[in-house]
């Protein structure tokens, strides 16, 4: 009587492979495959792949977390490896998710995708270049978001909020900017007020977790500095942004 084991599924979840005796095969056993129907395939899954290197191109040895934005749960933690700085993580659809990527020394980068409507396995590489904490190095919060044309956080902020209380806390004696900025849609006098809020709630934010206010200033830039084309909305969502700038 033959025997199937070793049921491996790849992330495309087209296929399952495995490894039986049921057959004739030299050596006893051998590797099959199945086509799998579609009402048992897994969900389709995105990998995010690239390197971690410093602002001189060397690999970084980083952790690289990764979190529901639905709820902030942390879902696990990667590292790059310390001698080519490659990463790898891997996302199932039906989800937003945000990720981060920190070194001790460094400012950490962080980011978000949306695969709630991803219907196949694909996969984006990314490339990381951690800057030293020091003065004039700038990050762009990716993971913070307000309400549609509101100061108002929204709770899938807070795990970012956290990253940067951390970075402040464990480097007490910088100063830094916090900026708010705009696309260009509404009037340049509207734009700029709602930057500055925005940058002000931010501020507000880390006051209330402990941070000292005389540590942090709040501007607002409206639509004075896009960092992308604001006739797409691709664009303009680029330009919708908050910065972190040691001071």
């Amino acid at each position: 009587m033959g025997w199937d084991a070793y049921y491996t599924v790849p992330a495309s979840g087209d296929w399952v492979y495995f490894v039986s005796s049921g057959f004739d095969a030299i050596g006893g056993t051998d590797i099959f495959r199945a086509k799998l129907p579609v009402e048992v395939k897994p969900k389709p899954v995105v990998t995010i792949t690239g390197k971690v290197t410093d602002t001189n191109g060397n690999p970084v040895a980083a952790d690289i977390s990764y979190e529901r934005l639905s709820d902030g749960k942390n879902l696990g933690i990667a590292s790059s490896n310390p001698k080519t700085g490659k990463y790898s993580i891997v996302l199932p659809a039906g989800e937003k998710y945000g990720y981060s990527i920190h070194k001790q020394g460094y400012m950490f980068f962080s980011d978000h995708i949306d695969l709630t409507d991803i219907d196949s396995a694909t996969t984006i590489e990314q490339n990381i270049t951690l800057k030293p904490v020091k003065v004039g190095s700038q990050i762009v919060l990716h993971n913070i978001f307000f309400e549609f044309n509101s100061a108002k956080l929204l709770p899938e902020s807070i795990g970012e909020l956290q990253r940067v209380l951390k970075l402040m806390q464990e480097n007490p004696d910088i100063k830094v900017e916090i900026a708010g900025h705009t696309d260009s849609i509404g009037t340049e006098s509207y734009n700029l007020k709602l930057s500055q809020q925005r940058a002000d709630a931010v501020k507000e934010w880390l006051v209330q977790h402990g941070i000292d206010s005389s540590r942090i200033i709040a501007k607002g830039y409206g639509e004075s500095q896009p960092i992308a084309d604001n006739g797409t909305e691709e664009g303009r969502a680029k330009n919708r942004r908050v910065t972190f700038t040691i001071v």
